[in-house]
């Protein structure tokens, strides 16, 4: 008896009786009992499938926050206790969130090893938020982070 390469299903040959048989009148499987077994194993994985993607969010959006040298201000930082500099950005999202979402920054690397810099998002709406950065020294001209905001799930 052949099977079909794809699925393994096995293949009529001259003889049997068309869609019911596969080995005409023989003890073996039904044709059409081995197809109707494959496409329930298909929906299952489908199901899985769908019920994966459901649990995912469904707004998901990154992008990147340029803060220019002229919004930095200088300030004593408490938390490290030393000296630095804080600027701010607003960002817009470019489609709103049905809630505030998690927003989360991502610093770029800098040349000075060891310079402390600290990166957040406050304010957090719908529509937006505010990126924060607190570093050693002001920027040349700017210091850019990434952000990235996720729906919340739960």
């Amino acid at each position: 008896m052949r099977n079909e390469p794809l699925y393994g299903l096995p293949v009529e040959e001259p003889g049997d009786i068309e869609g019911w048989s596969i080995n005409a009148d023989l003890p073996g499987t039904l044709l059409a009992e081995a197809i109707a077994a494959e496409l329930t194993r298909i929906e299952a994985d489908y199901n899985a499938i769908v019920a994966t993607l459901g649990a995912l969010p469904a707004n998901i959006q990154a992008g990147r926050v340029a803060m220019v040298r002229a919004v930095f201000r200088s300030k004593n930082d408490i938390f490290y206790d030393s000296p630095g500099w804080l600027g701010s950005q607003a960002v817009t999202f470019a489609r709103p969130f049905d809630s505030p979402p998690a927003v989360v920054l991502i610093p770029q690397l800098f040349a000075s090893p060891g310079e402390i810099v600290e990166v957040g998002a406050y304010n957090v709406t719908q529509s937006g938020f505010t990126g924060i950065l607190f570093a050693d020294n002001p920027p040349a001209t700017q210091y850019t982070s990434g952000w990235i905001a996720v729906e919340r799930t739960q």
